[in-house]
Order: structure tokens, then sequence, then C-alpha cells
């Protein structure tokens, strides 16, 4: 008899539709186990795709999108397989939170082969050494969590295979959100630098946050998975989903976000999706603490496209308070990978 941190009844080659849980060992008294939910559909013959929500857990877009598309996926139209994880990261799901209750675990920052032993480590660690590898494709759904809104933007991975980079942006273009972005692959413990070790071509979107779930966001969120599968050729486009969007390339770095200089309440003067230019008025941070200090001003360090602002509120030193990318192009991007 053996033995392993986590385990699961599903046949990944089984034909047809399971329903189970990866199933991990976590208890303070006893043998009791965690179950993450996790779904195979599997039918005729094409690519396998990893479908993934609640990586971080105060995210709730990916989650009920996932839970929206097992609920009304017809396996017969399906051409492939689809793994889908509605809520990966289950203890910081349920808690609501960013990374796990259980070690603090920000499973997004979690695959380094070296990484000491935990439940979010575990999970990754199943990720890596047995779902991942059996993919062709994964969609990661993300918003901005509990600290920001993002405006709706979907984006890839880019390899340096120029063959491989060109069909993976021809794809986000025909996903065709509001946004559309590709980066060269994040070297360190990031979920997306050991798929593509796999040879696994990976999207991802981020649309949301504000602690809730956005019906607009929801709908992009939707749009988007559904777009990708349509495009891979595993579930045909309902109409729903077939009109076009004006869409727009774009790239950042570091060097566009806004940071608070120092704590109080901000107000962001634009909202994201918002094109702004360098030295503009961004936001104010105003203490009413002490109500005879005028309010910090913020400007924008750049012209561009304001992607995300915090929406919590009150800011303290260090948190990020706005996100401004470049606008490019379908060109420009798969030379930045070359």
């Amino acid at each position: 008899m053996t033995f392993s941190p986590i385990w699961t009844d599903i046949d990944w080659d089984h034909r047809g539709r399971q329903d189970s849980f990866l199933c991990m060992e976590h208890a303070d008294i006893g043998l009791d186990i965690i179950q993450i939910p996790i779904s195979v559909l599997n039918n005729g013959s094409g690519p396998t795709v990893l479908l993934l929500g609640g990586v971080h857990g105060d995210e709730y877009e990916g989650p009920v999108a996932l839970t929206r598309l097992l609920a009304e996926i017809d396996l017969e139209r399906l051409s492939g397989r689809l793994i889908v994880m509605p809520a990966v990261n289950l203890p910081a799901v349920l808690a609501g939170t960013r990374s796990s209750p259980l070690d603090g675990g920000n499973l997004n920052r979690s695959f380094s082969p070296t990484a000491t032993d935990s439940p979010t480590v575990r999970i990754a660690r199943y990720l890596s050494d047995v779902i991942f590898p059996l993919c062709d494709y994964c969609f990661d759904s993300h918003t901005a969590g509990s600290c920001a809104n993002h405006y709706p933007a979907a984006y890839v991975s880019l390899t340096g295979d120029r063959a491989k980079d060109m069909a993976a942006l021809d794809t986000l273009e025909y996903i065709n959100s509001p946004l559309s972005w590709g980066q060269p692959v994040l070297d360190g413990p990031f979920s997306e630098w050991v798929a593509v070790e796999h040879g696994v071509t990976y999207f991802g979107s981020e649309m949301g946050g504000c602690s809730h779930l956005q019906s607009n966001m929801l709908w992009h969120s939707e749009r988007a998975i559904y777009r990708l599968l349509d495009h891979i050729k595993v579930l045909p486009l309902d109409e729903q989903w077939s009109g076009t969007l004006e869409s727009r390339w774009i790239t950042g770095t570091q060097g566009g976000m806004i940071y608070a200089p120092n704590n109080g309440v901000l107000l962001a003067m634009h909202e994201p999706g918002n094109n702004v230019r360098s030295g503009d008025l961004a936001g104010l941070i105003y203490t009413p603490e002490i109500p005879s200090q005028a309010p910090l001003e913020l400007h924008y360090p750049k012209d561009g496209i304001l992607t995300a602002t915090a929406t919590t509120g009150r800011v303290k030193r260090g948190s990020l308070t706005h996100w401004i990318m470049d606008e490019s192009s379908k060109e420009a991007l798969l030379a930045s990978a070359s």
C-alpha cells in the first residue's frame, strides 16, 4: 500500500464526464482531508485544456464562470478533453483570501522545486507533476482581487518560439478581450513557467476585482473562455459569444505602476480603460485623521492606458494605486519575445 499527499479517483483517459475531487490530507487531528473539486470531460479527439479558477481566493469571476460552464456544457459537442478546477486553491477560496489560511501560501508563487512542503506547495506540485503534463492549453482566470479593479484583459505567455508565439497571439486576437497582451514567460516560481516547461500554451485573464463578483466582468470572463475553446476547435461557439469587441494590444512594465508614498484615503481621478497622459493628476491621498494636512497628489508617470486602480479606499505606503500600460501591436509583442 502506498500513500500520496494528494490523490484522486479520476481516470484521466476515461471517455465521458467525471466529477470528483483531489483529496489532500490535512488535519490538526486524525486523517481528515481537503477535497478540491475537479471535473474531467472527454469526448472525441482534440487537445486537452486545463481551466483554472480560484488560484487566489478573493477573485470570484473565474470560479463562477467555470461553475456555470460545468452546469451548461453539452458533452456531445466537445472535441477533446477539459480539465476544470473552479476552486483550485480551495482553502483560500473558502476563506475569500488571496493566500491560503492554512500556510499563508500564494499558489501562483509556490511552484519552486525547492519549496518547503505545505498544503499550497502540494497543490502546486500536483499541478506540475500530474496535470500540466497532460495538457496542451491552460486558461487561468484572475481578477485584481480585493485591492483593485482591472479593466478586462486577456494575456498569453510567450516562449520565444516564433511559430508557437504567432499561433498563440492569433488565438489571443480571436479571444478578443478589450485589452490583450503577450509577455515573455516570467522566470520564477510561477504556474505559467512550469506549464510552459511542459509545452503548455498558457493563457490567462485579469478581469475585475473589488472584493465582489461583477456581472459585466463575469460576462467578459466567460466570453474569453468560450472563445478560446472555439478557436482551438474544442467547443463550438454559441451565438451569445460571437460578436466582436473593440480590442487594444498592450504591454507594460513595473515602470507604469504608481505606489502610495504615504498612508491615507485614495481618490482615483479616472476609471480603468481610460487613456491618460504623463504628468496629469492620477489621484489624491487624503488624511482625515490630520484634516489640516493638504492631500498628497499622485501623477501619471507616462502616457498610456490605465488598466487598474486601487479600490480599497484606505491605502498605505507601498500600496499599488494605479497601473498604466502602453498601447502596442501584435507584431511588437511577437518581436519582444524573440
